[in-house]
């Protein structure tokens, strides 16, 4: 699952023609509406699937990783560990 906005109208057609299910949603970016999402991926409600991991110096790897279109799952980045 990607969050996008539920108004992509062009984006809908898109996935739905490849035979994919198009769900757009709406996030509040606000700090309850993230604990919220950390209390489903805790209780196993939502998964993330992570397809690469990057320390925030490879950043630019990150991002053509990104913009190869090949990458499954989410990126992520880390800061200092």
């Amino acid at each position: 699952m990607t969050a996008v906005d539920r108004t992509n109208v062009e984006l809908a057609a898109r996935t739905r023609a490849t035979g994919r299910r198009f769900a757009g949603i709406a996030v509040d970016p606000d700090a309850g509406a993230l604990r919220q999402l950390v209390e489903l991926v805790e209780q196993g409600r939502l998964r993330i699937h992570v397809g690469a991991t990057f320390p925030f110096e490879r950043i630019a790897e990150a991002h053509r990783q990104l913009e190869s279109g090949h990458t499954q799952g989410k990126i992520v980045l880390t800061v200092g560990q």
